[in-house]
This record gives structure tokens, sequence and C-alpha cells, in this order.
């Protein structure tokens, strides 16, 4: 499988207040000062730091380009948030593919397809932006979609009781719902009553770990 799960912890609050102190002078947005910043930014990044850019399929060498009009705020946006998280525990932790086990059995604990997915995804990232309240960025910042969804910590801790309220799914899963991963117990050659509980403890230790904190989450499907 090509696909995994990545996590990051990070403080949305934090992270708006910090870019908004550096890269909005008097409030407002200069495209060369932001593209100045976002450049040091790059050239001073440690290489996890760089790594993390890449889980974000984000191509910087737009940094080269002449033209400031070449790049955009929203590129600017996510150099500056690469910078406020942390990597965190995800739904390929234990087992690269625990988040379709997840995907398969939650339904059965009568989750909706809304809900999985954003145990899975988090929230369209452009809601993010909205969460600054900060008129300037809302209107520059758009796209952000193709990079992920992100968890506010009002969200993981209803999905954390949610999540906790099924785990005899995944203890004591019932046969039709062990049929339901059937395929990656055969694909993955692990007897699917484990895969059951893996795939739970990688969830619930995304949402407890997170939770602890009382910090939001970036969710990555790469």
């Amino acid at each position: 499988m090509g696909v995994f799960h990545i996590a990051f912890q990070f403080y949305a609050t934090d992270f708006h207040k910090r870019l908004q102190n550096q890269m909005l002078i008097d409030g407002n947005w200069y495209p060369e000062y932001a593209r100045a910043l976002a450049r040091k930014i790059i050239s001073k990044a440690p290489p996890d730091a760089l790594e993390t850019l890449m889980s974000f399929r984000f191509d910087t060498s737009w940094l080269t380009y002449e033209e400031v009009e070449d790049s955009t705020p929203t590129d600017w946006y996510v150099i500056f948030l690469t910078t406020m998280l942390t990597k965190s525990p995800s739904l390929s932790n234990r087992f690269v593919g625990n988040y379709e086990i997840l995907r398969k059995l939650l339904p059965v604990a009568g989750w909706s397809l809304e809900e999985i997915n954003k145990l899975l995804i988090g929230r369209n990232l452009n809601t993010l932006v909205e969460a600054s309240e900060n008129r300037i960025l809302i209107e520059n910042i758009t796209g952000l979609e193709q990079y992920g969804g992100w968890l506010d910590a009002v969200d993981i801790q209803s999905l954390l009781k949610q999540f906790v309220e099924v785990k005899d799914l995944f203890y004591s899963p019932s046969p039709s719902a062990l049929d339901r991963i059937a395929h990656f117990s055969s694909l993955w050659n692990t007897e699917p009553r484990a895969l059951a509980r893996l795939a739970y403890l990688d969830g619930f230790e995304m949402l407890s770990t997170a939770n602890q904190a009382g910090s939001d989450l970036f969710l990555i499907l790469e």
C-alpha cells in the first residue's frame, strides 16, 4: 500500500497570532516581504522541517522565481505553518494501513461517512484560515484543501469520546465485522482480530495524545 497517514500537533491560535505578527505589516499583506520571510525560513530550516514540507507534496523551487507573482500567499502560509508542526502518533503508527481498517469497521458501529472522514482527514483546511478571523488572510489564502485537513481541540475531544465508546467493536469484533477486513488480513498476513486491535490503538493514541496536550491536529493521507 503506497498511501499512509501522517499527523502533526499544533496550536492554530498561536500559529495565526505569530503569522500575523511576523508576516503582516500594520495588518497588511506585502508579497515581497512575505516571500523574503518564507525564503529565510527555508534557508534556516532543519532537516525535520524540510521533511515536513515534503509531506505536503510541496515544491520549494518557487522560491527561486524572479517574479513574486509566480508564487502565492498560500505557499508562504504553508511554509510558515510547517514551523509550528510537531510530529504526532498517526493512524499509520503501528501498522501502515490502520486507517483503512478504521474506514471498514467504524460503519459497523454506526459511524457516518462524514464522521469517519473527519477522523481520518479532518476538516477542510479553508476552515483553518477562517478560524484566524483575519480578513486579509481569509481573502488571500486559498486552495489549502490539497495539503490535508485539521481538527481543533473541540473536534478531538468529541471524536475521542465517540471513539472510546466503540472499543468493544475492535477488541471483540463480530464475524461480520471480521469479514469486512478479511481482505487486509490476507494481504498483510496478519490475523484480523490483531488488525482490529492495532487500528483501535492507533486511533485512540492519536486522539488522546492531542487531547492531553490541548492541541489541534494537522492530518495528511499521503
